[in-house]
């Protein structure tokens, strides 16, 4: 082998060497830089928990402001106090005596005295019918008494005779107080179930109207059903 080739030898010897070298530094650069890598995504892990514990420690230390995190309620005052359930409802008001209004003898309604709800004193007349017979019948025995009355004085007729006169005047009386029908008691006039004019029969059991005794009284309410637990439970 001549100088000549020797030195080549050598020159790619020295190159190979340079290459190795060369090799080896890459590799070492490359496990630097994948080492950095490493480091910094672990210290910016690290920054991001720090800033996140930090946050919210600064979180749950900051005063909560009404405009910012409180949420709008209303509140009210409870204290303790009677209940009182109520059922609204329209009714009557009714007596527990309700008595029929009814004429004694025939005849026609000459007057009514009183309108439906007025209040009724005891002996008022609260109806009447025509009484010009009634009348005229009264004014006969009347007469008849006086007549008689005269005749016993002078003894010109018997006592039985006075008598019967005097019986006279007293059926005349209470057939005009028939044509009348009297308050029995205080009340109110109910409802009239006949007009001035109107012909009445007792036989036919006509009636005038209907007295309403007040002593005591009742109320009379229409409710739907499902309510009449809720009225029961009121009344």
């Amino acid at each position: 082998m001549n100088m000549m080739d020797m030195k080549g030898l050598k020159d790619k010897m020295g190159e190979l060497k340079n290459f190795k070298f060369n090799k080896k530094t890459f590799l070492i650069i490359v496990a630097i830089l994948i080492a950095l890598v490493v480091i910094l995504r672990m210290t910016g892990n690290i920054q991001k928990t720090l800033f996140k514990k930090k946050a919210d420690i600064t979180a749950k230390s900051k005063p909560i402001t009404f405009e910012e995190d409180a949420t709008a309620v209303k509140a009210y005052k409870v204290k303790r106090m009677d209940f009182k359930d109520t059922l609204p409802a329209l009714g009557n008001i009714k007596g527990f005596k309700e008595v029929e209004l009814k004429f004694q003898v025939a005849g026609v309604i000459e007057s009514f005295n009183f309108e439906e709800g007025e209040k009724i004193q005891e002996g008022d007349i609260i109806a009447s019918l025509i009484q010009k017979d009634a009348l005229l019948k009264l004014k006969y025995a009347e007469v008849e008494l006086s007549k008689n009355q005269k005749l016993l004085d002078i003894g010109a007729i018997s006592p039985i005779k006075m008598e019967q006169s005097k019986l006279e005047y007293e059926s005349a009386k209470s057939d005009l107080d028939k044509t009348n029908i009297y308050a029995m008691a205080n009340g109110l006039m109910g409802p009239r179930t006949m007009d001035v004019g109107s012909y009445v029969n007792p036989n036919g059991n006509d009636r005038a109207g209907i007295f309403v005794n007040i002593d005591k009284v009742y109320g009379e309410f229409n409710i739907i059903e499902k309510d009449i637990p809720k009225g029961r439970s009121v009344c």
